[in-house]
């Protein structure tokens, strides 16, 4: 498994408990989109991109958007 992979699938891991903590299952508030590109070279570069749903709850937004610079950073 690639450096991306396993990032991708680290916050898969954090956002299911969260999930789990709250009660509420976050991952129905966003979309993670894979890049248009293979992932196969200048994998730590790669990075998918997080769109938020509208209905979306600030403080969620928030979590989630916690989450995902923990994991991939900026």
């Amino acid at each position: 498994m690639t450096a991306f992979y396993k990032k991708l699938n680290r916050f898969g891991r954090l956002v299911h408990q969260r999930s789990r903590d709250k009660q509420v299952d976050i991952a129905n508030y966003f979309t993670v989109t894979h890049p248009g590109h293979p992932v196969v070279k200048n994998t730590d570069d790669a990075q998918p991109s997080l769109q938020f749903e509208d209905k979306c709850p600030r403080s969620v937004r928030k979590e989630v958007a916690e989450l995902w610079k923990t994991v991939f950073g900026g």
